[in-house]
């Protein structure tokens, strides 16, 4: 990032929310199956210690905030992206065919 931000190259985020982890955080980690995607190769993040800490912890912060997880991650990047660098932004990838995550998307934006 200090880089793309020296340069003023701005950033695309891909799956900002984790591929669905922080866009759903009521999902039980312990039931997930093996084969599950958020489990496997290097993504793997779901069996990386402490991630059920950092969950409830976003989870306490988007009820704090009156927000939905997917809003406050996408949002989150968003700011970011903005602030660290320089201005140059960093556009996060929400794939979703549901009109109604649309319209979360651009509450993200009008929140960061």
């Amino acid at each position: 990032m200090p880089v793309c931000a020296e340069l003023g190259i701005g950033i695309v985020a891909y799956s900002p929310t984790a591929r669905g982890l922080l866009a759903n955080t009521d999902l039980d980690l312990d039931k997930l199956g093996s084969m599950d995607f958020r489990k496997m190769g290097g993504v793997g993040y779901v069996s990386k210690d402490g991630i059920k800490g950092v969950i409830d912890s976003f989870k306490a912060i988007c009820v704090k905030m009156n927000v939905k997880p997917a809003v406050l991650a996408l949002a989150w990047v968003h700011k970011m992206g903005r602030d660290l660098l320089n201005g140059a932004g960093c556009v996060p990838i929400p794939g979703t065919g549901n009109p109604k995550h649309v319209e979360e998307n651009v509450q993200a934006v009008k929140l960061s």
